[in-house]
């Protein structure tokens, strides 16, 4: 009997496998840095915000507009924001005492809300900021300007 067939070949599985992991493995590595990267900028706006607000150089309208905003974006209540700040430790020693209600407000100042305030929404659009970001960002808000707890529901 002989053998007379075309399709005689030996297939290696392991290096079919090998190549199948590489394959993932390069997904899996642009997902990563991706998401890190998204991440990362998520983590920038909300911290440019946060030291700004906690150095107070924002006006009680801009404050009052970023919880307006944020809580019409991700339907942030006050409920979700005093609880957390039950149990916040700055919040109970009462790490604000020593900020003077009494600020001048700048001219340049107006400018850097205006520019944070575009690259959140920004963010927003782009889905880099989740509701937990908007929810701590708004907390702090609330924690520096307690007059914007008002514009919560």
């Amino acid at each position: 009997m002989t053998n007379n067939s075309k399709n005689s070949q030996i297939v290696d599985i392991s290096e079919l496998a090998f190549n199948r992991d590489k394959k993932n493995a390069g997904e899996e590595l642009t997902q990563y840095f991706v998401q890190k990267n998204r991440q990362e900028k998520a983590w920038q706006i909300t911290s440019a915000f946060k030291h700004s607000l906690r150095k107070n150089i924002f006006s009680k309208t801009e404050a009052h507009t970023l919880v307006e905003f944020l809580a019409r974006k991700f339907d942030i209540r006050r409920a979700a924001v005093q609880y957390p700040q039950a149990g916040d430790s700055q919040t109970v020693r009462g790490a604000n005492n020593n900020i003077s209600p009494f600020k001048r407000k700048k001219s340049n100042d107006n400018d850097i809300f205006h520019q944070l305030f575009i690259r959140l929404q920004n963010a927003v659009q782009e889905n880099l900021l989740d509701y937990n970001g908007a929810r701590v960002l708004a907390k702090e808000v609330v924690t520096c300007y307690p007059t914007s707890k008002d514009r919560l529901r």
